[in-house]
């Protein structure tokens, strides 16, 4: 399920109960950063996993991403083949965990 609003995650992650969060750092309305923290500050969602999407490559902004326990920080332009074999790994690696 695509959002295009931040104000719309919380909803969407109940009804859908997404295995990873994929969020762009420039959303509508949001920071992708702070919608991070807001999921890592929820009992219900601190642990689900969150790649960012984007094309910010600001160092200072990826490395506050990290902190924030992301899985990935993923710059654009890239490729669908990489973007999937990405999420495929992931997969791959969470399904190892459980």
């Amino acid at each position: 399920k695509v959002i295009y609003k931040g104000d719309e995650l919380f909803d969407a992650i109940a009804e859908y109960g997404p295995n990873l969060l994929m969020i762009n750092i420039h959303l509508d309305g949001f920071n992708g950063l702070d919608l991070v923290r807001m999921v890592r500050g929820n009992f219900q969602t601190k642990a689900l996993p969150v790649m960012i999407l984007t094309k910010a490559q600001e160092e200072d902004l990826i490395v506050s991403a990290y902190s924030l326990g992301l899985e990935d920080y993923i710059t654009k332009p890239i490729s669908y083949r990489i973007l999937q074999a990405k999420v495929n790994n992931f997969a791959k690696k969470q399904s190892m965990i459980e």
